[in-house]
């Protein structure tokens, strides 16, 4: 009995040693190609068996392969599934690509996220891939021509101003038609341009009923609801973005009389009225409009060093004796090239 039992145990032995032969062990790392991060429950499977196995905390597996096995397969919902050959590998790092197509996209509502499968309204995103492609540090400029149905009309050129959004045209005659602004969940009464176009993650417009049975009538003109970027669990990055631009004239300046050539123009002016509406004769208007050119017409303002009934002559010339004191000419000031710096780090 002692034999057999002994005998048997060899046997055992033999078998395992034998199995363990036919077995090869493979490990590796499972990253995603987004952030580099581990990825925690990924499968790995031995393509055309049961054989598999799961990636644990750290993203690291091992499996036990069989030595005439020739290719692992891993798979996670969201991402692209790998079919990797082995071809005598003991470690095979694996990093997923996200499968965008199987990712429904989500639009942000009044309590939470819905699909675009299941939400039944009208509404639109602008993601922040598509914020990066914008060069201004304008919100209202993210919405033109992003999202269907959102008009926006530019404001009046002030630095700082904002652009008028209408969605879907205009909904009241004395009634506010601006949209409510909802910023992380909270309505938002501010300047919108105050927030950097660097800030949001993504942007969510609710263009029809829908939007009023989640905000009431603050909600009639549509919805444009801002998410803001949060902190993420993972590896520190810091980004640094630098834009510069440059705002010029987009067509030459005109030719403009000078200034003692529109003095002229002006008493030219004032003594054809002078005619035509009070019939006076060329003389007593020409007399008329030397005396009172500049304390009628330049509601006394003169910048010559004559005085105001010797600036132009009863023969419409310039006193040319005439200097002028000061130049008020503001248009190279005006129109001048400007430089527009922005820079951002996160």
């Amino acid at each position: 009995m002692k034999k057999l039992c002994v005998f048997l145990a060899g046997l055992l032995l033999v078998g395992v040693t034998l199995a363990q032969a036919q077995t090869v062990r493979i490990t590796g790392t499972v990253t995603s190609s987004e952030d580099g991060m581990p990825m925690p429950g990924v499968s790995v499977i031995v393509k055309g068996t049961t054989i598999g196995t799961a990636t644990d905390a750290n993203g690291k597996y091992e499996i036990n392969v069989p030595v005439n096995a020739q290719t692992i397969t891993v798979s996670f919902v969201g991402y692209v599934t790998q079919e990797l050959p082995i071809a005598g590998r003991s470690v095979i790092d694996v990093v997923l690509a996200t499968d965008v197509k199987q990712i429904d996209e989500v639009f942000v509502v009044a309590y939470g996220t819905a699909k675009k499968s299941s939400y039944t309204g009208s509404a639109g995103t602008v993601k922040e891939e598509q914020l990066q492609k914008i060069p201004s540090t304008n919100f209202t400029k993210a919405l033109e021509g992003s999202v269907a149905g959102v008009q926006v009309t530019g404001g009046t050129g002030q630095p700082g101003s904002s652009s008028s959004i209408r969605i879907r045209g205009i909904g009241s005659v004395n009634a506010s038609n601006a949209p409510l602004y909802v910023v992380d969940g909270a309505a938002y009464d501010g300047d919108i341009n105050a927030i950097p176009n660097e800030d949001i993650e993504s942007i969510s417009v609710l263009k029809d009923a829908a939007s009023a049975a989640l905000y009431g009538a603050r909600g009639a003109n549509g919805v444009i609801m801002v998410t803001t970027k949060k902190g993420k669990m993972g590896k520190g990055q810091v980004t640094a973005k630098v834009n510069l631009g440059l705002t010029a004239r987009s067509v030459p300046e005109y030719d403009r009389v000078s200034t003692n050539q529109w003095v002229e123009k002006q008493w030219e002016a004032t003594r054809n009225y002078r005619m035509r509406a009070y019939g006076s004769t060329p003389e007593a208007a020409a007399i008329y409009s030397t005396n009172n050119l500049v304390g009628t017409v330049f509601g006394g303002y003169n910048p010559y060093d004559v005085g105001n009934t010797e600036l132009v002559g009863t023969d419409g010339k310039l006193n040319p004796n005439a200097k002028l004191l000061y130049q008020d000419d503001w248009n190279d000031a005006l129109s001048q090239t400007g430089l527009r710096q922005d820079y951002v780090v996160t």
